[in-house]
């Protein structure tokens, strides 16, 4: 009897998704699929674009308020601006899907959507950037105090969070998955090293890690006008000299006057005593 040999164990493991893909266009240019987690400025930096209104300008009509993406969006990442079809074809397709694995395995599967309605997260630091890269670098960029993030959904203000330099970062949980804004107000003497509203798409259950950056710029433009009012002082007494210039010159010529009225009035009164005596 010759011996069974044991089919190979299955894997459990569900290979994860690509951080991305990029498939060439039939006009030439490179498209990115959205996946859950990406933003504007992520995919820029993942290419090597240095310039974010390059891409802006090539999907213009498909990016949504405050570079809002959607998943499955593609983008175009370089060649000439095209205008995307929206996606309506995916749910078609993968609707038969859902109805192929709803069929014996319902039951099992209802352990599922516990997990599919937990709510995303979104958490949020801010750092001094010292070199203006827009990437933090927690051995020599030290936390930032004092930075107020609010985060807003569709539905309106999701939360609002001012930093203190020590316990970030500090995560909005149990978020509905979608498309949130993070509005920033830099605290005193600092500016944003990136975009002041960043646009996030976050999946069910996600997680995700959003790092802002601010420099310091604003103290330093206080600090050129402080100077100017103080050499201003300066103007002032020469305005105040010029008056008393005036002045001056104007008892001259008055004093000339009464010195000449003075002699006529003298010689006068010398040629009627002449001719009395």
């Amino acid at each position: 009897m010759e011996p069974t040999t044991a089919p190979p164990p299955p894997t459990s493991a569900v290979p994860p998704t690509p951080r991305s893909t990029a498939t060439p266009h039939p006009g030439g240019a490179v498209i990115h699929t959205v996946v859950a987690g990406d933003t504007l400025l992520g995919i820029a930096l993942q290419y090597g674009i240095d310039d974010l209104d390059l891409l802006r300008r090539l999907n213009a009509g498909s990016l949504g308020p405050n570079d809002m993406l959607s998943i499955g969006q593609e983008l175009v990442i370089s060649g000439e601006p095209i205008t995307l079809p929206t996606p309506t074809l995916a749910p078609t397709e993968e609707q038969p899907v859902t109805e192929l694995t709803a069929a014996p395995e319902v039951p099992e599967a209802t352990a599922e959507p516990g997990a599919m309605g937990e709510g995303a997260s979104l958490c949020l630091l801010a750092y001094n950037d010292q070199n203006v890269d827009m990437l933090y670098q927690s051995a020599s960029e030290e936390l930032l105090p004092n930075v107020t993030l609010s985060v807003v959904g569709t539905g309106g203000l999701a939360g609002t969070y001012t930093t203190d330099g020590l316990r970030e970062p500090y995560c909005f949980e149990n978020l509905q998955p979608g498309n949130y804004v993070v509005q920033q107000q830099s605290p005193a003497g600092y500016a944003t090293s990136g975009p002041e509203k960043w646009g996030v798409l976050l999946g069910a259950g996600q997680s995700y890690v959003l790092q802002l950056g601010y420099t310091r710029g604003e103290n330093s433009a206080v600090g050129t006008v402080e100077p100017t009012p103080e050499g201003a002082t300066s103007e002032p007494p020469g305005e105040e000299d010029e008056p008393a210039t005036s002045l001056l010159m104007t008892i001259i010529r008055v004093s000339g006057i009464l010195a000449v009225l003075l002699v006529i009035v003298v010689g006068t009164l010398l040629i009627i005593s002449r001719r009395r005596a």
